[in-house]
């Protein structure tokens, strides 16, 4: 459906690969050969979708890599989700912890051998602001790990079609998504997340 908008096929072309398309059921046992040939699963993927489909409006101009570094950015971003659900978590029981039990006294530690005494505050406290640095890290990689990232062989989206803002325009908000500029040669935030 993305490629009709970018003039890389018509509607009606691209209606019927949309609809031949979510009816195929590709097992990962069927991409086994692809990935051992090719280092990734794309290229079979793509020819398994144009065999058991029959149509040819399937993935022309964009690359194995934006497919690839798509699929990046949804795991980072599911993951971001994940992560930034409990890290939250550990902050609202860090802070009921330290209410309930924040003045009781432990004995403070050095060399593994007793020391002073504190309490559980002083104790909790630089876990807990450890806990909410990593959560502010983490919602700041939210905007790059949610893009998308589409810019065919090079890097510049000409041989995406006359149109090629409204093909990356479509694709961010069927995966629901924030379209972005080409990253595939910025890697930082894939860093940054790991």
């Amino acid at each position: 459906r993305a490629g009709q908008l970018a003039g890389r096929w018509s509607e009606t072309e691209g209606e019927a690969a949309a609809k031949a398309m979510e009816s195929v059921t590709i097992m990962p046992e069927d991409l086994a050969h692809g990935v051992a040939t090719d280092g990734l699963p794309i290229p079979a993927f793509v020819h398994l979708l144009r065999e058991r489909t029959g149509q040819a409006a399937i993935h022309t101009g964009s690359t194995s890599q934006d497919v690839m570094d798509t699929s990046l950015a949804l795991s980072m971003s599911g993951s971001l989700d994940l992560i930034m659900d409990r890290l939250g978590a550990l902050q609202t029981d860090g802070e009921a912890l330290v209410k309930r039990h924040g003045d009781a006294p432990l004995m403070g530690r050095t060399r593994m051998q007793a020391a002073l005494e504190i309490t559980v505050a002083d104790r909790a406290r630089p876990w807990f602001a450890a806990i909410a640095e990593q959560l502010t890290a983490a919602r700041a990689l939210v905007p790059r790990g949610n893009a998308i990232q589409i810019g065919g062989p090079v890097g510049d989206r000409r041989q995406m079609g006359d149109n090629p803002e409204a093909l990356v325009a479509h694709m961010a908000q069927a995966l629901g998504r924030t379209p972005a500029p080409m990253w595939q040669a910025q890697r930082d935030h894939v860093a940054e997340f790991a």
